[in-house]
């Protein structure tokens, strides 16, 4: 399998800082996974542009020393998650400045043969298979538990009044309840990450119709992020590409895009 990708942030045109991070990482080794994490500061708590940037930074880090561990990825991935949340707590209890801090994250780790997706809050994670674009993160909000226990239907749902309102988030509660999926990813043509400063003003279809159109991860994120922009940017947006390519077409090259956490 060789990948391309592209990633973009912007502040967006109403907050003064952006509280959004993300990280990309090449394997270490042959067995190895490339990593795709975006985290997002939870709006209105102090701390948040910090609580992002330490929790994705501590996930990644963990997640990379571990994994050739006895552990699969997935206990190691539910651990990292934990070990965040221990850390941003720890800091909150040790500044008054920084109590209640928190942030959400959505951690792809891509292998060969599998794709792990691993998240707490609601930015998401999309794929493209036969060029249907399709949700894999479920967002940890008060209208989405409030659908699952059947008391507001889809219709109520996407204009609740607290559709911001997160039940889940690191940092947040002492226990850190992540949700995870797995995917065989053979089939895989596209891989998109995003905090909800693009969802919010882009819609699904839109996000399909660019990434058809374009084709490009670079003309991908960047033609998303000015859709955001353009109807309002009242958010952070960051935005990851990836092109997933099959190692039997002609099309086979790998990225140059740098690595790191930004």
């Amino acid at each position: 399998m060789n990948i391309v990708w592209a990633s973009l942030s912007d502040t967006g045109k109403v907050k003064d800082n952006n509280e959004d991070h993300y990280a990309i990482i090449s394997p270490q080794y042959p067995e190895f996974p490339y990593i795709f994490a975006i985290s997002d500061g939870v709006g209105g708590r102090k701390g948040g542009d910090l609580a992002s940037a330490k929790a994705i930074q501590i996930i990644s880090d963990y997640f990379v020393w571990h994994l050739s561990e006895s552990q699969g990825a997935p206990e190691i991935a539910q651990k990292a998650f934990e070990v965040a949340n221990s850390e941003l707590r720890l800091a909150g209890s040790l500044n008054a400045e920084l109590n209640g801090m928190g942030t959400t994250v959505v951690f792809a780790a891509l292998f060969d043969d599998t794709l792990q997706i691993t998240w707490i809050g609601d930015s998401r994670a999309y794929i493209v298979k036969k060029n249907n674009l399709e949700q894999i993160t479920v967002d940890h909000t008060l209208p989405n538990e409030l659908l699952k226990r059947g008391s507001i239907t889809e219709k109520q749902l996407k204009n609740h009044p607290c559709k911001h309102h997160l039940v889940r988030a690191l940092g947040i509660d002492e226990t850190a309840k992540p949700e995870m999926v797995r995917l065989p990813s053979q089939d895989l043509e596209w891989l998109i990450l995003c905090t909800d400063g693009l969802y919010e003003h882009v819609s699904d279809i839109e996000i399909q119709g660019a990434i058809q159109k374009l084709n490009d991860p670079a003309l991908i994120t960047k033609k998303l992020i000015q859709m955001a922009l353009s109807r309002g940017g009242t958010d952070n947006v960051t935005v990851i590409a990836v092109k997933i390519i099959d190692t039997q077409t002609k099309e086979n090259k790998a990225s140059k895009k740098r690595f790191g956490i930004f």
